[in-house]
C-alpha cells in the first residue's frame, strides 16, 4: 500500500531534550520538558514518555475505530479505553550513571 497523498502533516519542534521545549507548528502544544523527579529532574516541565503514552493511546483507540468502521463490528468500551506506560531502567539516560 502506497499513500498517494497526505490529508494532513503534524509537525513538532523539540529543542533541548529532555530538559528543553517542545512546540507544534500548529500552536496546540507549547510545553517545557523536565525529567521527572525520580531522575534527576527539578519538576519544572513535563516528561516527554507521558506525551508518548498518550499519543499512542489515542492512536490506537482511533485504530480500533477504523476497524469497527470498516468491518461492521463494534469493539467493546472497555478495549477502548488505553493507558501507556513507558518504563525507565538504571543506565538508560539516568544522570546517576554518567561520568
Amino acid at each position: 500500500m502506497t499513500i498517494e497523498k497526505a490529508i494532513y502533516t503534524a509537525r513538532a519542534n523539540a529543542m533541548g531534550g529532555r530538559v528543553g521545549t517542545v512546540k507544534s507548528d500548529d500552536g496546540q502544544i507549547n510545553l517545557k520538558l523536565d525529567r521527572p523527579l525520580e531522575m534527576g529532574g527539578k519538576g519544572n516541565g513535563t516528561n516527554p514518555e507521558p506525551l508518548f503514552a498518550a499519543g499512542y493511546s489515542a492512536w490506537y483507540i482511533g485504530a480500533l475505530r477504523v476497524v469497527e468502521e470498516k468491518r461492521y463490528i463494534r469493539i467493546p468500551e472497555a478495549l477502548q479505553r488505553r493507558s501507556g506506560r513507558i518504563r525507565h531502567r538504571r543506565g538508560y539516560d539516568d544522570p546517576s550513571t554518567r561520568h
